[in-house]
């Protein structure tokens, strides 16, 4: 994780801190993240590793609105057992009716609700309660 600590600190974060194997970092920024630093990043990514990933940014306070909202918390025996997936661009026509009717029956499949081919990315529960505590660990 220290190349990905470099890669990130080369367009500007600092104070970065990565939650290992996750793939998540925690970094701030000096002035106004710069347009299009996701794009960067992945493209940085990609030449460094040989991938070039999907990257989201979210401050931290989205993210913990992003978990507050979201269903089935409750009814998990264990973190890892929800994945809560983030995607790329909002879908042009989600079908919000399926997706009601899949918060009533607790099933964890979207993917018809929301339209296949949006590229996203997910996170089990416990590796999501990691990142905010690793914001806090840097004030």
């Amino acid at each position: 994780m220290t190349d990905l600590v470099a890669l990130l600190e080369e367009p500007g974060a600092c104070a970065v801190k990565t939650d290992c194997g996750s793939g998540n970092a925690i970094f701030r920024y000096p002035a106004r993240i710069p347009a299009k630093l996701e794009k960067r990043i992945g493209a940085a990514v990609g030449k460094a590793f040989g991938f070039e990933p999907l990257v989201l940014l979210l401050e931290v306070g989205e993210l913990e609105r992003i978990m507050a909202a979201t269903p089935f918390v409750d009814d998990i025996r264990h973190p890892r057992e929800l994945l809560v997936s983030f995607l790329g661009v909002m879908p042009e026509n989600p079908v919000l009716s399926a997706i009601e009717a899949v918060k009533l029956k607790r099933s964890k499949v979207l993917e018809p609700a929301l339209g296949v081919g949006n590229a996203g990315t997910g996170r089990t529960w416990s590796t999501l309660v990691r990142v905010p505590e690793l914001a806090k660990s840097m004030v």
